[in-house]
């Protein structure tokens, strides 16, 4: 991370929604929380609120789009045309409904992976061999876990060319194992949001990112049980 820049951060946060899809209670609390940490990071960061399919498209591939929400063209800066030549990174957060391989946009659902294929080696080459982070805040379907029982005993040459995979470099987080349900709480936020916004607070200035999302995981698995009336905690479902 010695870049001029840290690199640019996109939060795709969604609460209304077109259909019969059920308003997301909490989320505006997910995403202004999460974009102080990554501020703080020294991450460029924008939010976008409630898009259609179309604008996160053009947010994605394009360099700018114009959205009725706005009374001006917007000059988006986190676009896999652009060039990220002095950054060292890039950070997508997407924070919405989701069920099996989709999450929904405004209008309608697509599929995750849309959102990094963009950015893969042969497609936006000035991140080519830096990181690329993906965290998604969404159900992958409708099973609950749980849990089980553990019993613990506590105990005291720069220069150099070389090839690698278009896809490599590129880490995505999803809130819950594929098939389950995310929970999140209609006053507090999401689970996996306010949890990554704590370990990335505590942690980032002396810890690897692989090494706090394993304590992340540790912190949802042990600190967090779905006893809350409905009235206060919900899935992304």
């Amino acid at each position: 991370m010695n870049h001029y820049r840290r690199g640019h951060a996109i939060i795709f946060s969604h609460i209304q929604f077109d259909g019969d899809l059920a308003k997301r209670e909490g989320a505006s609390k997910d995403a202004k929380d999460l974009e102080e940490v990554l501020v703080a990071l020294k991450f460029n960061v924008k939010v976008y609120t409630d898009l259609k399919y179309g604008a996160i498209y053009e947010v994605i591939t394009t360099c700018k789009y114009t959205s009725p929400m706005v009374s001006d063209d917007v000059v988006v800066f986190v676009v896999s045309q652009s060039d990220h030549s002095d950054v060292d990174c890039l950070l997508v957060a997407v924070l919405s409904h989701g069920d099996r391989g989709k999450v929904y946009a405004r209008d309608h659902q697509y599929p995750p992976d849309f959102l990094w294929k963009s950015f893969s080696g042969d497609k936006c080459p000035s991140l080519a061999g830096k990181p690329k982070l993906f965290f998604v805040q969404a159900c992958r379907g409708d099973e609950t876990d749980d849990g089980s029982r553990v019993r613990m005993a506590t105990q005291v040459d720069s220069q150099a060319s070389y090839t690698i995979p278009v896809m490599a470099d590129i880490l995505v987080m999803y809130s819950c194992y594929d098939g389950y349900v995310s929970w999140r709480s209609t006053r507090t936020g999401s689970w996996f949001i306010q949890s990554l916004c704590e370990e990335l607070k505590t942690r980032s200035k002396s810890t690897d990112l692989l090494t706090i999302l394993t304590f992340l995981n540790r912190r949802m698995a042990i600190t967090y049980k779905s006893v809350a009336p409905k009235s206060q905690i919900g899935s992304e479902s």
